[in-house]
């Protein structure tokens, strides 16, 4: 594992999966914890070589290669977890990931492993943005939800633009914060939560000082070279996401995988390079019903334009589900509309 320096004190763990380490006052904040046990063993090898203890580690989504040495961690140190709301769910729950990649029904063998099936790990502290929060009544006082999921009965204190609700449970605290990047204190560290879904319905990076840890935001070019496709669940968010992260206010970009970038000219043609490949996949997508077609044969067609050869099931379902992001954006554009026809669902133009 690779250990950049990006700032005074902030670190970069660069390796399969990338981690953020970043160190004061004796302590430290991790973000992401790795593919497993091997990988979180490495990062806190990096923390104690720094002269640090863990004080907590923060998840920015719910892929195994990003969390799935967080139990290690938790069981060996009792470090607190943080995550954004859904993807705490399916952190806890870890049989989500392989469930929804083989459209809700019992995983096959090959997703059980532990790319896409980690160890579950219990998330002490749940990041839920205003939006969220609106939309479960859990702002403002309206915890009703909140309450029953956790089986006690929470207190709701406000601070400046979020709201944090804590709640007790067998002796374990639990605290639900609702913020958008409004400056969250852990421990010593002062951290910004910036929503960056599309990759991952509910993924966020996290600030500390002048360096945002974006996740999976953004891929490095050898990334699209290799996986052509690269992976999302919504690719209008993604998009979205990536016109966005060059104008944020942080001098480095510290993504999940590659090496991290500068602010201006290098974060943007990263991000331009990855938007223009998400418009290419969902454009070949759309050529490829000139007549209408099943999702399997578009996604054999759509795979050969690229010239990539899927070998594994997994690689197979993880393309699937771009291809599949790529066809929602394309009907809620009025492009493509899903039919029936002799018991096929069917993809065809408007």
């Amino acid at each position: 594992m690779k250990q950049v320096e990006l700032a005074p004190g902030i670190f970069h763990l660069q390796g399969g999966s990338n981690m953020g380490l970043a160190v004061q006052d004796g302590k430290g904040l991790l973000i992401d914890a790795g593919l497993d046990k091997d990988a979180a063993r490495q990062a806190l090898r990096a923390a104690e070589g720094l002269g640090v203890t863990l004080e907590a580690v923060f998840l920015t989504h719910a892929h195994a290669d990003h969390f799935g040495g967080a139990c290690f961690l938790q069981q060996r140190l009792g470090v607190p977890l943080y995550a954004p709301a859904l993807e705490a769910a399916m952190m806890e729950n870890t049989i989500l990931e392989p469930l929804y990649l083989f459209g809700g029904a019992a995983p096959i063998g090959e997703l059980r492993g532990r790319f896409t099936l980690a160890q579950a790990c219990r998330i002490e502290h749940v990041i839920l943005n205003r939006q969220d929060a609106k939309n479960a009544k859990e702002i403002r006082g309206d915890l009703a939800p909140l309450a029953s999921s956790r089986g006690t009965t929470p207190s709701n204190t406000q601070r400046g633009d979020y709201t944090t609700t804590k709640v007790v449970t067998t002796g374990k605290e639990t605290t639900e914060v609702v913020t958008t990047n409004y400056p969250l204190e852990i421990g010593p560290f002062r951290v910004e939560v910036v929503p960056l879904p599309g990759h991952a319905p509910n993924q966020v990076g996290v600030a500390v000082g002048e360096v945002l840890f974006c996740a999976d935001a953004v891929f490095p070019a050898e990334t699209l070279e290799k996986h052509k496709l690269t992976f999302c669940v919504d690719l209008d968010e993604t998009l979205a996401t990536l016109r966005r992260l060059p104008e944020l206010p942080y001098a480095r970009f510290a993504p999940g995988h590659g090496p991290a970038y500068e602010a201006g000219e290098e974060i943007a043609r990263a991000c331009a390079a990855n938007r223009e490949r998400l418009e290419e996949v969902r454009e070949r997508v759309y050529a490829a019903l000139e007549v209408p077609q099943e999702t399997p044969a578009l996604l054999q067609q759509v795979a050969d334009a690229f010239g990539l050869r899927m070998t594994t099931a997994t690689a197979y379902l993880l393309t699937q589900t771009t291809v599949l992001a790529a066809l929602s954006s394309l009907e809620r554009a009025g492009r493509v509309a899903v039919a029936m026809e002799s018991n096929r669902l069917v993809w065809r133009r408007t």
